[in-house]
């Protein structure tokens, strides 16, 4: 491997007759002359290790096979200069050289932790990448999602074992991609691609998003840090939008009771713990929804290690199925009297995503300007399935909510056909096959004008696909 990217993994023939030479002098004369035979046997004859690729390149088939040898040689104590002559050294370099050597430097971690069982080489390494920059930077995301990943690979369970320092470089990595990701609006960041962010993203979920609530004690201790202020400062999951009159599609205008928006939408680990203790108890779901669910355990491509990640946005839910995750984990909570925790009502969606405190709403959640990357994860991110949530803080709500604009549909409680004049009422059930579910907010998928505010879209109850989701409110039963 080498810094050139693709190219950088080809072995032009000059290189491969020295590399083969140096092997060759352990068996006495003619070193040389055995490499060339050695480089001409392997031009003319398929082997399936080493090919060649053009004229006087040479090029492994198997990539994985080319980063299993280069993380063994990595790994290995001699032959290296002094400025190499440690593994933390040798692996820093190339973690420099460019995104080609992240598999290699996976592969080397593992064949530290699981063959030679000794990570003690691997800890300089963390370290380093962990703390040899601040900032919100581009070099700051590369090297703290590398860092994740590591640490994932190595597992939390080996480092403890090894000292409290390893341990330790967990929570450090934890702390510092959550910041991190929390300045992703700051001067500059716009410099850190969608695909450097959504790395990052997916390395805070290996080691344990800290954004949102998972466990029932964690849902517990979330309500009881939520506050009484419309402000999008502070981290706190539920946010508050206070009474008043708004307007509801740019043409009604209706009281709406106070009510708390999650910050996030519901994720693939909070919604397994529904999956594993709630999602065959029947009294959670609807009269049609149980009927639908049938032996069903679990939503629409559950296991795909597409839509697994802990914090990306659960996707492939019906609408049978939120609102029974809804009423599980009603019943797991302590809820302020007189409210329920249930999804948001369109018009309950609208306030959240478009008032900013003034009479007139948004057109989309940070402004009338139209999207970026850094402000939506849309179709300008070309992904094929959802980012972790909430990589996207420059698009926050005047709530503090944030994804409101793409990333996964937002499935509503209210009806479809009824809106405006009945968007802020529950309906209780749906019958299967009517597209009258409302969705908002657009995915990942959508252009830009599907992210704004006013933008509807609509779903059977039994609907399913990877680009709906849903996130909870706690407010009054009925809207």
């Amino acid at each position: 491997m080498s810094a050139d990217g693709e190219a950088g993994a080809d072995l032009p023939e000059e290189r491969l007759i020295a590399v083969a030479r140096a092997f060759f002098r352990a068996y006495g004369e003619g070193a040389y002359h055995r490499a060339e035979v050695f480089a001409r046997y392997i031009s003319q004859h398929s082997n399936g290790v080493i090919q060649p690729f053009g004229p006087e390149i040479y090029r492994f088939p198997h990539r994985t096979f080319q980063e299993y040898l280069a993380a063994r040689r990595l790994v290995s104590s001699g032959g290296w200069d002094d400025d190499e002559r440690l593994f933390w050294q040798r692996a820093l370099r190339r973690a420099d050289s460019g995104p080609q050597w992240r598999e290699v430097l996976l592969l080397a971690v593992s064949q530290l932790a699981v063959v030679n069982q000794d990570i003690s080489p691997a800890i300089e390494l963390l370290h380093q990448l962990i703390t040899r920059s601040t900032g919100v930077h581009v070099d700051r995301a590369r090297d703290l999602a590398l860092a994740g990943e590591l640490l994932a690979e190595i597992g939390l369970p080996l480092l403890r074992q090894q000292s409290a320092l390893a341990a330790g470089l967990w929570e450090q990595a934890r702390h510092a991609l959550t910041a991190l990701i929390a300045g992703f609006d700051q001067p500059g960041a716009s410099a850190i691609a969608p695909a450097a962010r959504g790395r990052a993203g997916h390395a805070l979920g290996l080691l344990g998003d800290p954004r949102f609530p998972v466990t029932h004690e964690a849902w517990q201790a979330s309500l009881a840090q939520r506050g009484d202020t419309f402000t999008a400062t502070g981290e706190h999951y539920w946010r508050y939008l206070p009474t008043g009159r708004y307007r509801i599609g740019w043409m009604l205008e209706h009281d709406i009771a106070t009510f708390w928006v999650a910050r996030l939408p519901i994720t693939v680990a909070q919604f397994a713990r529904f999956v594993a203790e709630g999602y065959r108890e029947d009294g959670h779901w609807t009269a049609h929804g149980l009927k639908w669910r049938g032996d069903r355990t679990s939503p629409y491509r559950w296991n795909d290690p597409q839509y697994s990640g802990a914090n990306q946005p659960v996707i492939g839910v019906t609408w049978y199925e939120a609102t029974a995750f809804c009423d599980w984990l009603t019943r797991q909570l302590k809820l302020p009297s007189g409210y329920a925790l249930r999804l948001p009502t369109e018009a309950e969606w609208e306030v959240a995503a478009a008032y900013d405190g003034s009479a007139r709403p948004r057109t989309y959640s940070w402004g009338k300007e139209p999207p970026t990357p850094e402000q939506a994860v849309y179709d300008a991110w070309k992904l094929d399935a959802p980012a972790p949530v909430g990589l996207c803080p420059a698009g926050m709500a005047a709530c503090g909510a944030m994804d409101l604009a793409g990333n996964v549909w937002e499935l509503c409680s209210s009806h479809f056909e009824q809106y405006p004049e009945a968007a802020y009422t529950v309906q209780k059930d749906f019958t299967p096959g009517d597209f009258v579910v409302p969705r908002r907010g657009g995915s990942f998928w959508s252009g830009s004008t599907s992210v704004r505010c006013g933008a509807r879209g609509w779903n059977p109850p039994d609907g399913w696909n990877n680009i709906n989701g849903f996130r909870v409110v706690v407010a009054p039963p009925g809207g």
